[in-house]
């Protein structure tokens, strides 16, 4: 991080956008004098048109990360609504939200514990999609329940077609990410 930070301190960089939890909160954390914005936030700023049927409904699962910023948890939840979506919540949302399982290794260190959340969090969508804006958690959730991020509701060419927006997964996932570092 801070071979990336002096790098972007040097370019003159004062604003940092960014679409991971992990990544805001680094962000925040280690760089204060950086002004950091969710994308989401700026998205929700753009046009939008519904491209969904009205009342389609999902559930959120917000990132435990951003389990204290509600202004992420509100600017998916706008988008989700501005695409035509309804959003029905969850008992453990927002600063109540629970951990996928997959952070802090939980899965490694205790996964009871990782098997517990996640059974809950399918119990709580009761059969909705869940819709996230943590690449992680929809991965991980994305096994045991309909899991989707938000980004993938964004840029799919037409979600009326089909019912689940096309996920890539690993490991073509990090195959993408090692391709756009070295580009």
């Amino acid at each position: 991080f801070e071979v990336m930070h002096r790098f972007l301190v040097a370019q003159g960089v004062r604003t940092i956008i960014t679409a991971c939890p992990n990544c805001t909160v680094i962000f925040r954390q280690y760089a204060p004098e950086m002004t950091v914005r969710l994308a989401y936030d700026l998205l929700g700023a753009r046009q939008l048109q519904a491209v969904v049927p009205a009342g389609t409904e999902v559930s959120v699962h917000d990132p435990c990360p951003l389990r204290n910023d509600t202004n992420s948890h509100m600017a998916v939840r706008s988008l989700l609504a501005r695409l035509g979506y309804r959003v029905v919540d969850m008992p453990h949302q927002g600063r109540f939200a629970l951990c996928c399982g997959e952070g802090g290794s939980v899965r490694a260190v205790r996964p009871e514990f990782a098997n517990r959340w996640t059974r809950l969090r399918q119990r709580e969508a009761g059969g909705r999609t869940l819709v996230t804006s943590c690449a992680g958690c929809t991965s991980f959730l994305g096994r045991s329940t309909p899991t989707v991020h938000i980004a993938d509701l964004l840029y799919q060419a037409d979600p009326l077609k089909n019912s689940r927006p096309v996920v890539i997964r690993a490991p073509l996932s990090y195959w993408n990410r090692f391709a756009l570092k070295r580009r």
